[in-house]
Parts: C-alpha cells; sequence; structure tokens
C-alpha cells in the first residue's frame, strides 16, 4: 500500500467538472482518498491563457508510482488532454507530488514533483491536507517550506473557490 500525493488542475472546458471527473476516477482505484478545497489561480509559464482550477488529494493504494502514472495518462487522455507546449492549457493535468518517503528520478518520473515547492496552488492544498508532511529530500515539513515562501510569494494570485 503507498500514500500518495497528486496535484489536480484544468484551465479548459467545464474546470469543475474536469476536476469532479478526475477525483472520481482516483477514488475508483484507491482504497482511501481525501482532496483539499478548490482553488483559482493564475498560470505559471505560459501566462497568455485562462486561470486554473487547482486541488491536491491524497490516496492510498496498492498500485506503485510507475503504475499510477499509466493510469493517470490514460484518465488525463480520457477527459480530452492533449499534448501541447511546456506550460500549454489543458481540460487536465495529474501529476503525482509525492509517495511514501521515496525520491524517485527516471526520465519519467520525478518524485517529489521538482517544481512543487515554488507553486503556491501545490504548497496551499498540501497545506490543507498536512502541513506536517516531510519532503524527503531536503527534510523539511510543508508548513516548514511554505513558511519560508509566504514573504517572497503573491497571495493574491490564490483564491479559493470551494471547500470539499
Amino acid at each position: 500500500m503507498h500514500e500518495l500525493y497528486i496535484g489536480i488542475g484544468s484551465n479548459l472546458g467545464d474546470r469543475n467538472s474536469n476536476l469532479q471527473k478526475a477525483f472520481s476516477m482516483l477514488d475508483k482505484i484507491s482504497y482511501s482518498m481525501t482532496k483539499s478545497s478548490i482553488y483559482e489561480t493564475d498560470p505559471v509559464g505560459f501566462i497568455s491563457q485562462p486561470k486554473f482550477l487547482n486541488a491536491v488529494c491524497h490516496i492510498q493504494i496498492g498500485l506503485n508510482p510507475f503504475q499510477l502514472l499509466s493510469k493517470l495518462k490514460k484518465f488525463e487522455k480520457s477527459l480530452r488532454r492533449t499534448k501541447g507546449f511546456a506550460n500549454a492549457p489543458r481540460t487536465i493535468d495529474l501529476d503525482i507530488l509525492l509517495c511514501d518517503n521515496m525520491v524517485i528520478n527516471t526520465p519519467n518520473l520525478i518524485i517529489p514533483h521538482p517544481r512543487m515547492l515554488e507553486r503556491l496552488f501545490v504548497l496551499v492544498p498540501l497545506m490543507e491536507l498536512n502541513p506536517k508532511l516531510i519532503n524527503p529530500v531536503s527534510g523539511d515539513s510543508i508548513y516548514r517550506i511554505f513558511k519560508s515562501l509566504k514573504d517572497s510569494q503573491d497571495f493574491s494570485s490564490i483564491k479559493l473557490i470551494s471547500y470539499i
């Protein structure tokens, strides 16, 4: 059994419906799932696109991270995600953020997610779910990482949309 945190985002089509469908798909393959609230955020990288809805969920699952990655790619395809350029608009984005205390660095999968600690749309929902969560690379808690970014990040770019 593995404990994972999955980042979920959408900025095309019915964004909320896309997130709800992704939650449902993840719920069907996991033993348990806890969802964060949903946040609206500005795009990162390519900024000439619609705002995102983002959330994080915590799941317990019998699949290893590589098996789960394969499932996530199928879920994205079923929700009409198309391959575009880096940071392109998308109907759904499903990212493995953390898995147990694993550190994985392969061409297809990097855990912890390499940019998660720079992004408020990941850190805020992670804080909501588990502020004591430890980054296995640095050994720092999500709370400590969040606190260190608090003064240097623009929090106006993230807006609470709904509690789950």
